[in-house]
């Protein structure tokens, strides 16, 4: 596992390029990957926001669980106004937010596809932002419909 933990920790630190700011790390189960997350994530310097996803949570929930993620970080009335999808885009682009996404497997279908139209809807808003960084983190590979502009380490 440690061969994998440093795998992905080199590539989160050295080689994620700010063109892509979603990345999805994906691979099998215990390989590394939220470790590797855990330790990019502490060490960035911004506001950070790690949200460990459930099964198919109700959109509305989600998206108030990742706006009170983003308040905890210290980025102040993100859940003000009716869009709350660009709050979080806008959190992310121009606050520098790091927006971590794990256990995104729970999201997926059997084919890899975001079960919900709003969220896919929010990673594609997501994905063509010019700044910002967005983790999908995911024990199935093949995640799909994330955007043109996403990355992917295979394990």
């Amino acid at each position: 596992m440690s061969d994998h933990v440093h795998e992905i920790t080199e590539w989160l630190f050295e080689r994620w390029l700010p063109d892509f700011p979603i990345a999805v790390v994906e691979g099998f189960a215990g390989v590394g990957k939220s470790t590797a997350l855990r330790q990019y994530f502490k060490a960035w310097p911004g506001p950070k926001a790690m949200i460990p996803l459930v099964e198919h949570p109700l959109y509305e929930e989600f998206l108030l669980g990742v706006l009170s993620e983003i308040e905890m970080a210290g980025l102040a009335n993100v859940s003000e106004g009716p869009d709350l999808e660009s709050n979080i885009v806008r959190a992310v682009q121009n606050d520098g937010l790091l927006l971590v996404l794990d256990n995104f497997e729970s999201q997926l279908d059997a084919d890899g596809l975001v079960v919900s139209a709003e969220l896919r809807q929010l990673l594609a808003r997501l994905a063509a932002i010019h700044s910002g960084r967005a983790c999908i983190v995911s024990s199935r590979s093949r995640v799909r419909t994330i955007g043109r502009r996403g990355f992917s380490i295979e394990l």
